[in-house]
């Protein structure tokens, strides 16, 4: 008798382990390895912020402040609680000196809501590198450096630099979560998507391009459609399928 109790729990505790396994992993956050994550699981991977980072008007008017002088800049934070205060984090790789700016949301789908990034950069200015390199210095990016990977093209607004997104056919219920700032999960075919900036002056999109700048958040086919017209998204050949 025994033992058939323990055949049933050996086998109950494998249909466990393959029907909610994949729901276990996609908790854990997206293939690119930090959205979806909690603040706590960040500092792991890039130690504990240096600067906080706060953006009234992108690429226009903005403050990063040490995190050792958030007591000066208190009154700026309590005059505008909406801005968010993103963690940034001075890293480099190969020589390359790189600055990652993570955005969180709150998370209050459990009993301890918890701050997850939801959005975040990675700022190759004083060091670019061309897209095929990308990948070595961003590692990041890796789940976009193939050539199924849907492309797209528009010019940033406040810059007018070349701006090539990456969107990942594959799509997530995690993905969708996050796309509705960790609320119930927005309608629609959410996945993984990049946003590579070029460097002022490139024009052609090729693997020799110049990238600055990468912004990594959850975004759809359905956004990118409604983008079209305003910003002018248009489709173009992914420069890794060559």
């Amino acid at each position: 008798m025994r033992y058939r109790l323990f055949l049933c729990a050996v086998f109950l505790f494998i249909v466990l382990l393959s029907s909610g396994g994949s729901s276990l992993w996609a908790q854990g956050g997206l293939p690119d390895g930090f959205l979806g994550l909690g603040k706590a699981e960040v500092h792991n991977k890039l130690g504990e912020p240096r600067y906080y980072y706060m953006e009234e008007i992108p690429y226009r008017r903005y403050w990063m402040f040490p995190v050792e002088d958030v007591d000066k800049m208190k009154e700026r934070i309590w005059s505008q609680p909406t801005l968010p205060k993103d963690e940034v984090f001075p890293v480099e790789r190969d020589g390359k000196k790189l600055l990652y700016r993570i955005q969180y949301a709150w998370d209050k789908r459990s009993e301890v809501p918890q701050e997850k990034a939801r959005k975040y950069w990675v700022y190759l200015k004083e060091s670019p590198v061309e897209l095929k390199d990308l990948v070595a210095i961003v590692p990041e990016f890796s789940p976009a450096h193939r050539p199924d990977v849907l492309t797209f093209q528009h010019r940033q607004v406040s810059t007018n630099r070349v701006v090539v997104t990456f969107l990942l056919p594959e799509v997530s219920e995690l993905a969708g979560v996050i796309n509705s700032n960790f609320q119930e999960p927005v309608k629609g075919n959410s996945s993984l998507s990049y946003q590579v900036i070029l460097c002022n002056g490139e024009e052609e999109i090729s693997l020799k391009s110049k990238v600055c700048e990468v912004i990594v958040e959850v975004g759809s086919q359905e956004m990118i459609a409604r983008l079209k017209k305003p910003l002018g998204f248009k489709d173009v050949i992914n420069p890794f399928s060559s």
